[in-house]
């Protein structure tokens, strides 16, 4: 049987991870991606995706996102 694993994903604060209309096609559904944005505003998200921080502060988003991915990956 396969396994999913899901990781690093948002969720508002009553309880939606994807917007309307989720299709296979659509994951996040009509809207969806606003529940991400933050991610991208934030120095450490941007590194994440291989987008430019440019001279953008650290704030407790990076924090955040740091602490969700300590630990993960091969020994």
């Amino acid at each position: 049987m396969a396994k999913l694993r899901v990781h690093n994903i948002a969720m508002s604060i009553d309880g939606y991870m994807a917007g309307p209309d989720q299709a296979v096609d659509n994951p996040l559904g009509t809207g969806g991606t606003r529940l991400h944005e933050w991610v991208f505003v934030c120095r450490t998200g941007r590194q994440m995706f291989g987008l430019d921080a440019g001279d953008l502060a650290e704030s407790i988003d990076d924090e955040f996102i740091r602490a969700g991915d300590a630990g993960v990956g091969a020994c």
